[in-house]
């Protein structure tokens, strides 16, 4: 089934691996720059791209190249943002030298301060600006609210072959910091909860049912085996959609892969670092229906 579903996990997105991969994607994470504003990248950029390179760290399902690495591309892109033509051949050369299969190119959008229920971009006000009013006015309190994006850069071809513009900040900081480097900061939690959303939904984490251990006769829930555990950064609670697929000759080459959910299911206990127990939440009856005809069914976390 592993071979079938790595056909699957290709034919699903150019970017998207199996977690059951022996080795794991070689991925470089360059510097979030704001183009055009020299104090926002000298401020912010650190710290952001920080967080995002952490994020992707955590998950465990990524070889990261070291940020220290990454320092003639971050130069060649703070130069030539605008001329991806020239960006494309120099990203395939740089990548391939540093042996990553993959480039997430990240860029700061939008960023701005939120003080007492007025808005200020952050090129308007500095640190000390920041200090002097909070001194006048009371300690008044700075939420940061950002927009990153996201481009995914196959170093084969050079191309980006996905991108998504995620937004932090805002309503989900609560209470704020009285200087615009340390709202920055506040972040923290924001970026990571949605870049792993961004990971799992561009590389999802798929998992083969190794075992059905209890069918859910007589009160009792039914429990199946995953191949994954501790390893793979899974921990008790997290959740998966059962899925099933079909293939469709479509005729001339051309396969049709179709996802069917079966129903869900939640890890019930982590038995080793490959090996979890998960409990079927919904859908017992198909779930036992397709593994007992031998269909190809898989799990795939959900975040």
């Amino acid at each position: 089934m592993r071979s079938y579903l790595l056909l699957i996990c290709l034919l699903l997105g150019g970017t998207r691996i199996c977690a059951q991969s022996d080795a794991p994607m070689i991925i470089g994470i360059t510097d979030f720059i704001f183009d055009g504003n020299e104090e926002v990248n000298r401020k912010y950029s650190g710290s952001l791209s920080n967080n995002v390179y952490e994020a992707f760290s955590e998950s465990k399902m990524f070889k990261l190249v070291e940020r220290s690495k990454l320092s003639e591309i971050n130069e060649e892109l703070d130069r030539n943002r605008e001329e991806w033509h020239i960006l494309s051949d120099f990203l395939v050369e740089q990548g391939k030298i540093l042996g990553a299969s993959h480039l997430l190119v990240g860029e700061i959008e939008f960023i701005r301060f939120e003080e007492a229920g007025s808005s200020v971009f952050a090129s308007l006000l500095s640190d000390d600006d920041t200090k002097d009013r909070n001194e006048r006015d009371g300690l008044k309190m700075l939420k940061a609210a950002v927009d990153l994006n996201f481009n995914i850069v196959d170093v084969e071809t050079g191309e980006i072959i996905e991108t998504e513009s995620l937004d932090f900040g805002g309503d989900a900081i609560q209470v704020g910091s009285t200087d615009s480097a340390s709202a920055v900061l506040d972040l923290k939690e924001d970026i990571y909860k949605k870049t792993n959303r961004f990971i799992y939904k561009h590389w999802p984490q798929i998992y083969d049912i190794v075992k059905i251990e209890e069918r859910g006769k007589f009160g009792k829930p039914a429990l199946f085996y995953i191949n994954g555990g501790a390893a793979n950064n899974l921990e008790q609670g997290n959740k998966f959609q059962i899925v099933k697929v079909d293939s469709l000759d479509l005729g001339g080459g051309n396969i049709e892969i179709i996802e069917r959910s079966l129903g869900e299911a939640v890890i019930y206990e982590i038995n080793s670092p490959q090996v979890s127990l998960c409990r079927v939440v919904s859908g017992r009856k198909e779930i036992l229906e397709s593994t007992d005809n031998g269909e190809t069914v898989f799990c795939k976390r959900l975040f």
